[in-house]
């Protein structure tokens, strides 16, 4: 499964749900991708985004 190049993080309902949750809107979309038993693999070529991973 893929983001959809990105086009999952522009869906207002995944907005309207991190932001109830206080995190970004990828790490929703992840939380639910592994919730479902998906693997999911983030990466990141940014070192300041890895401790958002936690």
């Amino acid at each position: 499964m893929t983001l959809g190049m990105g086009k999952v993080l522009q869906d207002p309902v995944i907005s309207a749900l991190a932001s109830r949750k206080g995190c970004a809107d990828a790490q929703r979309v992840l939380d639910w991708a592994m919730q479902q038993g998906f693997a999911v693999i983030p990466s990141s070529t940014h070192p300041s985004r890895w401790s958002r991973r936690s």
